[in-house]
């Protein structure tokens, strides 16, 4: 695999100016992010740091993994910082950061429940607690704070964990691994800030002792987890875990999906800060593993089919599936890394697929309120709750929707990638010179994108712009889904001169020329209604079709049929019309059919009214 490595846009230089994703972001900071913080605090998760402190004889509350919840929304309060100044955030965040500095003990460890509770079973269960994990999440954050503030109080605790973890682990000193992935990617994280490659040895170290051999049968031995836990289910088998074969001899996805996604990304981040071509030959085995026998049409992940929240066999995507929020995320960083890795614009088509429907489809319009699960039908009806148990997805939405601005643009040397669309502004660093680029554009709803180019100097470079998949009927890079008819040839234009977009360089439309101030492309993707139609080894979706229209998926809600959607049957010669509907649902387009008698609504949308059945696969009519 050729691999060119790409560096997406630092977060502070792009800012989402309006339209979609400006609504949600601001969202995000306003209403999702301090009602987070006021769960974390009613839950416990704040006064389990201040008892690990000393500062609190309180009760501890929760298992070993609650410290994670807590950093992942204080990663989340650092992006929004980085997006928008806040005294009164930037306070809070100080308040914390010195409570878990407090925590920390001398020796680096940093982990509530074991220091507080069971301080003399630290690393007793590698496979089954979360030290590691809890680890990662506060790297992450800590790296997050750092670039957002500039400010050295976080890191400087993560690096004191860090230093923890590369004397306690490695050759000839504790040889394990974490149970739950998230370290290794958050290790590379920090290498990427500090430039010590310890870090980033440490984090491919964790990656590449998976499947030892011995080592897998001592830990998955079936010993009782920590005293007076006894959840079922929890002596699970190594590849539950990705544990089953050394990293570099898997192919295929297996087990949890979040853990999995998460240690996918970590081998694409190795291949990406290295030569190590094996590492690189892996990660795209196993994503195309996933994008061509194992992915829901919503960028879904995960069936369930083993009572594991993981992977099931090839092909088996029942709509009643898993498909967790964080399992979709996990997804999303991978996809996202891959394509920093290689410039091939079909894991940004995975990445659009997975953030405009899985992810979205998981929060209600008032970001308060979450699904843990996001299957594709709903048999009755199902509510999202203010916080999960575990908390992991609420948390995951928290960090992920203030990242959206860095998403949209990737440089390497004097290439830029257009990624996502969106309404924005951006300042971008080129090898041989700067350039701010702003975006126009009403998308999802509408495909019609401006994109203004503004130069400090004129000078050559490249503008890679992504023409997402589903412009030509292909809603996954795979032969997994399939549309008949629906697909046209998107315009391109630069200064109102036309460029030949079927031209393309793994799958971007490369605009080369010499830039000037003011200069303007003009991108018109067409957006008809798309029938989609499963692999015919997709049992579940035999005889059914989904819907789409640009990146969105759309299902049939009983409220709008005022009866089950697995009663109607969908004519395959019935024409289907896309209608923008302001007073719906915030503001929609909808599709219906000629007669008015059917109304799909996005699936990103759905359960926001009465509750009731939905469905993505409807059956169509022979």
């Amino acid at each position: 695999m050729n691999h060119r490595t790409e560096v997406e846009a630092p977060l502070k230089s792009v800012r989402i100016t309006d339209g979609f994703w400006a609504e949600l972001v601001e969202r995000n900071c306003t209403a999702t992010l301090p009602h987070a913080l006021q769960r974390c605090k009613e839950e416990g998760d704040i006064e389990n740091i201040k008892i690990a402190a000393g500062h609190s004889g309180g009760d501890y509350s929760g298992g070993a993994d609650r410290d994670s919840d807590l950093f992942k929304v204080m990663e989340g309060a650092a992006y929004c910082l980085a997006i928008k100044p806040d005294e009164a955030l930037d306070a809070r965040l100080d308040e914390l950061i010195s409570l878990i500095a407090a925590a920390q003990e001398a020796d680096g460890y940093l982990q509530s429940y074991f220091t507080s509770q069971a301080p003399d079973k630290r690393y007793a269960d590698m496979s089954r607690c979360h030290e590691l994990y809890c680890f990662g999440h506060l790297i992450e954050a800590a790296v997050a704070h750092f670039e957002a503030t500039g400010k050295r109080s976080f890191l400087d605790v993560a690096l004191r964990v860090a230093d923890h973890a590369d004397e306690t682990f490695g050759p000839g000193k504790f040889e394990t691994t974490s149970g739950h992935q998230g370290i290794e990617l958050a290790l590379m994280k920090l290498y990427r800030v500090t430039g010590e490659r310890r870090h980033f040895e440490l984090g491919k170290y964790f990656v590449d002792v998976r499947g030892d051999t011995e080592r897998v049968k001592r830990e998955y031995s079936g010993k009782p987890i920590l005293e007076g836990d006894r959840r079922p289910g929890r002596n699970r088998p190594p590849a539950y875990r990705q544990d089953h074969l050394p990293v570099l001899e898997q192919r295929e996805a297996t087990g949890h999906a979040v853990r999995a996604g998460y240690l996918y990304t970590a081998i694409a981040d190795i291949a990406m800060e290295s030569d190590l071509h094996d590492y690189a030959v892996t990660a795209e085995a196993i994503w195309e593993n996933i994008v061509s026998k194992k992915l829901y049409i919503s960028g879904g992940a995960g069936t369930h089919q083993y009572d594991d929240e993981g992977f099931g066999d090839e092909y088996l995507l029942p709509n009643d599936g898993y498909c967790e929020t964080c399992g979709g995320v996990a997804m999303m960083l991978f996809s996202q890394r891959m394509g920093l890795l290689t410039g091939d614009a079909k894991y940004a088509d995975v990445v659009e697929t997975i953030l405009y429907n899985h992810f979205l489809s998981s929060t209600d319009l008032s970001g308060c309120l979450t699904f843990y699960r996001n299957p594709l039908s709903c048999s009755g009806p199902r509510e999202r709750l203010p916080w999960n148990y575990p908390a992991c997805c609420p948390t995951n939405v928290v960090r992920i929707i203030p990242q959206v601005p860095a998403l949209l643009y990737a440089t390497t040397g004097n290439d830029l990638y257009v990624d996502h669309f969106a309404g924005s502004a951006a300042n971008i660093h080129l090898g041989t010179g700067g350039v701010q680029v702003t975006q126009e554009t009403e998308y999802p709803w509408k495909g019609r994108v401006t994109i203004t180019v503004e130069p400090e100097t004129a000078f050559d470079f490249a503008m890679h712009v992504r023409i997402p998949g589903w412009v030509d009927g292909r809603p996954v890079p795979s032969d997994l889904y399939s549309t008949r008819g629906g697909s046209a040839t998107p315009t391109i234009k630069v200064n109102d001169e036309a460029i030949d977009t079927t031209a393309r360089v793994k799958g971007y439309c490369v605009i080369n020329r010499t830039w000037q101030t003011g200069d303007q492309i003009t991108i018109d993707f067409p957006m008809q209604v798309q029938r989609v139609y499963a692999h015919p080894k997709v049992e579940a979706n035999q005889g059914r079709v989904a819907l789409m229209r640009g990146p969105l998926l759309y299902c049939l809600e009983e409220t709008d049929l005022g009866t089950d959607p697995e009663e109607v049957a969908l004519p395959p010669e019935a024409e289907l019309h896309a209608k923008h509907l302001p007073d719906l649902l915030g503001g929609v387009t909808a599709l219906t059919d000629s007669a008015g008698t059917l109304q799909a609504v996005p699936f990103s949308h759905w359960n926001n009214r009465e509750p009731g059945r939905m469905l993505v696969w409807v059956k169509e009519n022979k």
